[in-house]
């Protein structure tokens, strides 16, 4: 790495010919970097200043005439100068890094242990909804991920995005949609898209879900039609999104059934 500091001049200790020093001012030779020149008024001579030294954390900078401030290289052009930065050979190393389990201190914080940390790796996320479908082409970083890339691992039901297209389709989403979308990555022939937007596997339909069930299904006549109206909760109808227990009404064998589905997801479509 390239080290570099200013070398101020020295100051003369006597007068230039035929000029009388009498105060600081006429011994100030504009150079900042170099200290404040001082003048003695009994011999009319300068002294010098103390020059600011520009090294610091082992690197050299430079000092700036007009400022007298350093300057200090960035010699991995991580956006940290060689004075604050842990190691300035290596990018993935810097203050306020994102500290991930590769084997270095990328923070350059010694209490976040590199053991235990998260991968540094990001997953492709075209939908930009913070899922990925899978943990092919994954990419290294130890700073933000790309533009359409995740740092979320796609490891279960719970981390993997279903709808790789869809931004509204994903773990943990709450609301629902009155139209389908298509999982992909082929196109969907018409209806044959998904309304499992929570990617919990499970198809979800809004059929009798916003009323409150019958005591029992009994009553139901003339088949199948009468019988399903009477689905719904059997308590109080839960909030959109929230769980409880669902009747569902059926025509088994010439009588309205009823059979009570618990945690049963009440849709918003």
């Amino acid at each position: 790495m390239a080290a570099f500091e200013s070398n101020p001049q020295p100051v003369s200790a006597s007068p230039e010919h035929g000029r009388d020093r009498s105060s600081d001012a006429d011994c100030d030779n504009g150079n900042q970097c170099d200290g404040a020149e001082a003048c003695d008024v009994e011999s009319h001579t300068c002294s010098a200043g103390e020059p600011i030294s520009c090294r610091a954390n082992s690197c050299m900078g430079e000092c700036s005439p007009e400022l007298g401030e350093c300057v200090f290289p960035d010699g991995d052009k991580d956006g940290v100068s060689c004075d604050t930065d842990c190691n300035d050979d290596d990018a993935d190393r810097r203050p306020g890094g994102f500290e991930c389990e590769d084997g270095k201190d990328n923070d350059c914080d010694a209490k976040t242990g590199d053991k235990g940390a998260p991968g540094c790796e990001c997953y492709v996320d075209s939908d930009a909804d913070g899922f990925a479908v899978d943990a092919a082409l994954s990419v290294a970083s130890t700073g933000a991920c790309p533009k359409g890339y995740t740092r979320t691992l796609p490891s279960d039901s719970a981390t993997t995005d279903c709808g790789g297209k869809s931004s509204a389709a994903h773990p943990g989403q709450k609301e629902f949609f009155p139209t389908t979308y298509c999982p992909g990555p082929k196109a969907c022939r018409a209806g044959t898209g998904s309304y499992d937007y929570n990617c919990d596997g499970k198809e979800t339909s809004s059929s009798g879900d916003n009323k409150v069930a019958a005591a029992t299904c009994a009553g139901g006549i003339d088949g199948i039609v009468f019988c399903q109206v009477r689905s719904g909760w059997v308590t109080e109808v839960p909030a959109c999104g929230d769980a409880g227990t669902f009747r569902a009404c059926n025509w088994v064998n010439d009588a309205c059934v009823g059979t009570d589905v618990p945690k049963h997801i009440r849709p918003c479509h």
